[in-house]
């Protein structure tokens, strides 16, 4: 709360370098309190304004982005982290699947839950990817009789298993 009171009007002091930073303060603290849509706007500026951003910042910005509904930019910016294994690419692969099914694009849905299926960071989230990952394998199969192909079946039973 005090973040919020008072990082705003340091952002108008024209004399203050440090906007950038300000900036994410302040998105971060939009951002735990759940105003997703002012925390973009800060989270936005402080990316224009900084040449270097964290990952979790990144992330940040791509779950305001999701939760406000807009899932073209929520993907590009979940892909921009979902790089190396770890805990933070295994949540922003979920969500990427997540915003590929609400975009209607359903091969880069099963495509991103495959992914989060293989991290097994958060067990929880690796099933739900699992099925989610073979429900679409089922649905966009690209046998004539929608049979699982074998390197989707071996992808599966290797998770599952």
């Amino acid at each position: 709360d005090l973040v919020l009171k008072y990082g705003s009007s340091l952002l108008t002091d024209k004399v203050n370098n440090r906007t950038g930073e300000i900036s994410r303060i302040v998105g971060d603290a939009y951002f735990a309190q759940q105003e997703y849509e002012k925390s973009i706007t800060y989270l936005e500026r402080y990316l224009e304004e900084t040449p270097s951003i964290s990952r979790p910042d990144i992330y940040h910005l791509g779950v305001a982005y999701y939760n406000t509904k807009q899932y073209d930019k929520a993907s590009e910016t979940f892909s921009q982290i979902a790089t190396i294994e770890d805990e933070l690419s295994q949540s922003a692969y979920g969500y990427l699947g997540d915003c590929y099914l609400k975009l209607n694009d359903k091969n880069s849905a099963r495509m991103a839950f495959e992914a989060a299926s293989r991290m097994a960071f958060d067990k929880a989230l690796q099933e739900e990817a699992l099925y989610n990952f073979a429900k679409l394998t089922y649905e966009t199969a690209y046998s004539p009789f929608n049979e699982i192909t074998g390197i989707e079946a071996e992808a599966i039973y290797s998770v599952a298993g």
